[in-house]
C-alpha cells in the first residue's frame, strides 16, 4: 500500500499476454458500519508480541516463510497450506505486517486467457482443504463427544478446545476468501458486453479480511494459552471439519461465501458466545471469561464486514440487487437446516443484521460432502 493509500491488482484485459495494473483508491464510506482497521504500529507489534493484558505470544520466534510470498494471494495460499497452527498464526501476523507496511503491494496476478477463462498462478491457488497436523484426530461434526456445561475443568477444556478448532478454521476462512476474491469478483462482474472485467472490489475488502485473519489468529492464541494453563493443549481432543465443509460448498460464489460463512456461521457465534461466557462466569473461570469477551467483541466486527461486503457487491452488481433477498436466497440454496434461535438481536443489529435478514429462514440443501455439516448449525469464528 503506497503513501497515496492505493494498492495494485495485476489483471489481464483478455489478450492473454499484456497485463494492466489496476490501482484501487480507498473509498471513504460504503455503509453506516465503520471499516475494520489493521492494528496501529507499536513497539510490541514490531517485535511480534501480542499484548492485550491476557496473553503474550512471541510469534516472531517462528521464521518467515522461505521464499517470502510476493502477493497477498500468495501469502493466503501459503498460510492455507500450513498445517502447524502456530506457524499459521505467525505467518498471518507476517502477512498482515507486510500488507500494512507496503512490503506487499500486489494483491493478485490472476488474468483472463485467450479462451476468456480466468487463470490463477499456481502460488496463488488455495488448497481444497487446508491440512492439519497428523497428530490431530478429525471426526464428523457431532462426534467429538459431550462437552458439558463448563461446570468441571474437564468440561471447560472441552469447550475451549472446540472453540480453538473453530478459530483455527476461521483463520483459514479469512485467507481463503482473500485468495478467491479476485477471480470470483471478476466473474460476478461479467456481462455480454464486457466478458473480461477486472475485479470490482476496492482495497478495503482485502484490508478488512486481513484484519479478520489477524483477529482469528489472536483468538486461537488466546484459547491455546488458556488450554495450556489448564494442563491441556490444542490437538489433545478430536476436532471436526464442519466449517470448512461450508467453505467447500461456497467456494465458487462470493455471494454465497459471504452469506453462509460470515452472516450465518459467524452471526451464530454472536448468539451462542454470551451463553458460553455465562457458563464460564458461573464456574468462576475469569481468565477464560476475559478471553471469550475479547473474542465476542471482535466477532461483531467480522459479521459487520460480511454485511458490508455483501451489500457492496449487491449495489455494484451489473443489475443492482437487494442484499436481504440475495442473502435469504443463498441460505435457502447453500445451507443445511434452519437458522436456529434464540438470536442475539442487539449484537446482530450492531453488525447490520435486522430481523428481516434471518427471521424464519431455513436452508434446503443437503451436504454433498462426506464430512458435511450434519448438525443444524456450526458457529463461526
Amino acid at each position: 500500500m503506497g503513501r497515496s493509500g492505493s494498492i495494485s491488482l495485476l489483471l489481464s484485459l483478455g489478450d492473454g499476454k499484456s497485463s494492466s495494473c489496476a490501482r484501487f483508491q480507498k473509498v471513504s464510506r460504503l455503509t453506516d458500519v465503520a471499516f475494520a482497521q489493521l492494528p496501529a504500529d507499536d513497539t510490541n507489534a514490531e517485535r511480534g508480541e501480542v499484548n492485550d493484558g491476557i496473553h503474550s505470544f512471541d510469534w516472531s520466534s517462528i521464521p518467515r516463510p522461505d521464499p517470502i510470498p510476493r502477493t497477498l494471494c500468495e501469502w493466503a495460499s501459503r498460510i492455507l497450506s500450513t498445517s502447524d497452527p502456530l506457524e499459521k498464526v505467525a505467518y498471518t501476523q507476517y502477512a498482515g505486517q507486510a500488507f500494512r507496511q507496503g512490503e506487499c503491494r500486489v494483491i493478485a496476478r490472476g488474468r483472463w486467457n485467450h479462451d476468456l477463462q480466468w487463470t490463477t498462478p499456481p502460488k496463488e491457488q488455495p488448497p481444497i482443504r487446508p491440512p492439519r497436523p497428523e497428530s490431530v484426530r478429525c471426526v464428523k461434526p457431532g462426534a467429538e463427544g459431550k462437552r458439558g456445561k463448563a461446570g468441571t475443568e474437564r468440561s471447560r477444556i472441552a469447550l475451549l478446545h472446540a472453540l480453538a478448532n473453530i478459530e483455527q478454521w476461521a483463520i483459514d476462512l479469512a485467507w481463503d476468501i482473500i485468495a478467491r476474491a479476485p477471480r470470483l469478483s471478476a466473474l460476478a462482474a461479467r456481462t455480454e458486453t464486457n466478458p473480461c472485467p477486472q475485479s470490482t472490489l476496492p482495497v478495503q475488502f482485502y484490508t478488512d479480511f486481513v484484519k479478520i485473519a489477524i483477529d482469528e489468529a489472536k483468538h486461537f492464541t488466546l484459547l491455546q494459552k488458556r488450554l495450556m494453563e489448564l494442563g491441556s493443549y490444542f490437538g489433545e481432543l478430536p476436532v471436526h471439519h464442519g466449517l470448512w465443509d461450508s467453505a467447500m460448498e461456497t467456494s465458487e460464489n462470493l455471494f454465497a461465501r459471504l452469506s453462509i460463512i460470515h452472516l450465518v456461521h459467524e452471526a451464530r457465534g454472536l448468539d451462542v458466545n454470551p451463553v458460553t461466557i455465562r457458563k464460564f462466569q458461573a464456574a468462576g473461570d475469569q481468565a477464560s471469561v476475559a478471553a471469550l469477551n475479547v473474542i465476542h467483541l471482535d466477532e461483531i466486527t467480522h459479521v459487520s464486514a460480511g454485511h458490508r461486503w455483501l451489500t457492496y457487491l449487491c449495489a455494484n452488481h451489473p443489475t443492482p440487487l437487494n442484499p436481504i433477498d440475495v442473502f435469504r436466497d443463498e441460505v435457502r440454496k447453500n445451507f443445511v437446516g434452519r437458522l436456529k434461535g434464540p438470536f442475539n438481536e442487539s449484537d446482530r443489529m450492531q453488525a447490520g443484521l435486522s430481523k428481516a435478514w434471518y427471521d424464519g429462514l431455513s436452508g434446503e440443501k443437503a451436504s454433498r460432502h462426506a464430512q458435511g455439516v450434519h448438525r443444524e448449525e456450526v458457529p463461526g469464528g
